[in-house]
């Protein structure tokens, strides 16, 4: 079978861009099932929808099954035009998709695109692999677990879910075909060394994807099989720099602990040398002597999910965490220096004013964390936060995506000035991130000496926030719903700021060249 796997330019550029690890183990997998299968990424090959068409016919005239990832509404209909402009060429693939997108929005994704034939729901390997392996020989869709299809009156079926892979060893290492694209362009490569989430925050489509499926939502590679990937990349690829993507890298699992002290011995034992990052809670992130061994072995910066200085909020948000826990944790974060990035959300669709005050007044304390990007909730599909928003007649939901009414017209106001304010600070923030995966690529001295000018400028980011955030809050206080002309105060400091954050990234750029 002739099998092609495409991620379709995307209309937004955001920060995080890698290897689709998605992608990758899907084709390793369809490969070692002897399948010829090729990986296309449009966005790290910077194709539009033309182009893209062009270069899959290029490399695959002939195709059998061309599966489409999708994370947003605008992916996913630039795939169907792909799929549109090779059907008139002569090419009607059986035309797949997965992904978070299309498995929460599977029955409107096959009514409103026709081009699209099954939708992979959840956890895609074996599923893809049974649904080739079905329509190769010509069975019944209906035998194969885990996918939405129509039937031949169009109505559209969901077959039973397919139970999660419970070991996660048994996978082969992802295809690394463009390792070597995405590291040139964002230094980093990828890791999965666990899936899943034991925790149901509110607004997480993370933790009901893998409740979608029989078997446990949270799972972990053993020690030694993310050494050997690590060992891979590092000596095969040269790679020095490694973004681990588990949803929790700490967990409060005695078994997850255990493969982090292991892999930790296996690192130091191997002697690699590599830099990484890791995501987690705030409650899982409070272990100093963890953090601290982590950190001896190359952990430079770590992502952590706050969400909330509030205590109510936190609560209505049903983290499992307080107020208290996420003080400890930044503490550890500042005290061990790692560069870091914080995850909080200013407001959601039931927020009120005075509920918003508190929220920004955390962020005003001397205490308070850096938050490069201000931002409300996001409602997601399958989300507790969805359906409370439905019970209150509150979600306005577009081409596959959910947008939200406020309870309160301050509120609403607020997240109007923020929308104004975003696209001045948000050049100076995308840098940000990037010489964050950057200097992960750079050794320990130029490291430091990067850091070491990223700290003023990450000063200046948090007082110009905090003076927007004060401004904001007074202005609605005052029952000004309206003026936003002083927003673009900010446009003269935050053009400096990005001016001195492109000199470091080609500071950057020009040190990591000279490595290699």
């Amino acid at each position: 079978m002739n099998i092609l796997l495409l991620n379709p330019p995307s209309a937004e550029k955001n920060w995080y861009r890698a290897e689709h690890l998605g992608l990758a183990y899907l084709a390793a997998i369809l490969r070692q099932a002897g399948c010829r299968v090729c990986l296309l990424d449009a966005n790290l090959e910077d194709l539009d929808i033309q182009n893209t068409v062009q270069v899959i016919l290029e490399r695959m005239p002939k195709i059998d099954i061309l599966g489409i990832t999708a994370t947003e509404p605008e992916t996913l209909k630039a795939g169907v035009a792909i799929v549109r402009l090779l059907n008139q060429t002569g090419l009607h693939p059986h035309v797949t998709c997965g992904g978070y997108l299309p498995t929460f929005w599977s029955e409107e994704v096959l009514q409103k695109f026709p081009d699209i034939d099954t939708v992979v729901i959840g956890e895609g390997e074996e599923t893809l692999r049974i649904l080739v392996e079905t329509l190769q020989l010509g069975k019944d869709l209906a035998t194969v677990e885990g996918i939405a299809y129509r039937d031949l009156s169009g109505q559209v079926l969901h077959t039973q879910p397919r139970p999660l892979i419970a070991n996660l060893d048994s996978l082969p290492f992802p295809a690394r075909d463009y390792l070597s694209v995405a590291y040139k362009r964002y230094n980093h490569a990828v890791i999965s060394a666990s899936r899943g989430c034991y925790h149901k925050c509110s607004f997480c489509q993370i933790a009901q994807f893998y409740r979608l499926s029989p078997g446990g939502p949270y799972r972990t590679r053993s020690a030694k099989n993310i050494a050997d990937e690590i060992e891979l990349l590092v000596t095969q690829y040269g790679v020095r720099s490694i973004f681990f993507v588990d949803d929790e890298f700490i967990t409060e699992s005695r078994q997850r602990r255990k493969v982090i002290d292991e892999l930790i011995a296996e690192i130091r034992a191997r002697g690699l040398q590599f830099s990484f990052s890791i995501q987690y809670r705030a409650d899982t992130g409070s272990d100093e002597g963890l953090l601290q061994a982590l950190k001896d072995i190359g952990l430079s910066t770590v992502f952590i999910g706050v969400e909330s200085g509030v205590d109510s909020v936190l609560k209505r948000f049903d983290k499992g965490i307080n107020k208290d826990e996420i003080i400890k944790t930044l503490s550890i974060v500042d005290k061990l220096e790692f560069n870091h990035n914080i995850g909080y959300i200013l407001f959601n669709p039931g927020t009120n004013f005075p509920e918003l005050q508190k929220t920004v007044n955390y962020l005003l304390s001397p205490n308070a964390p850096t938050i490069l990007k201000l931002v409300g909730m996001m409602v997601l599909k399958g989300t507790p936060e969805e359906k409370l928003i439905r019970e209150k007649n509150l979600i306005i939901e577009r081409e596959l995506g959910i947008r939200y009414k406020f309870t309160d017209e301050k509120v609403a106001a607020f997240a109007d000035l923020m929308r104004h304010y975003t696209p001045i600070y948000e050049p100076t923030a995308k840098d940000y991130y990037e010489i964050h995966f950057m200097i992960g690529d750079l050794n320990i001295f130029q490291r430091n000496t990067i850091r070491s000018k990223i700290k003023p400028i990450e000063l200046k980011i948090h007082l110009l926030h905090q003076k927007f955030l004060s401004t904001a809050v007074d202005q609605l206080v005052k029952g000004d719903l309206n003026s936003k002309a002083w927003i673009t105060d900010f446009i003269p400091d935050f053009e400096a700021l990005h001016d001195d954050t492109q000199k470091i990234l080609h500071e950057g750029i020009e040190l990591i060249s000279a490595l290699k």
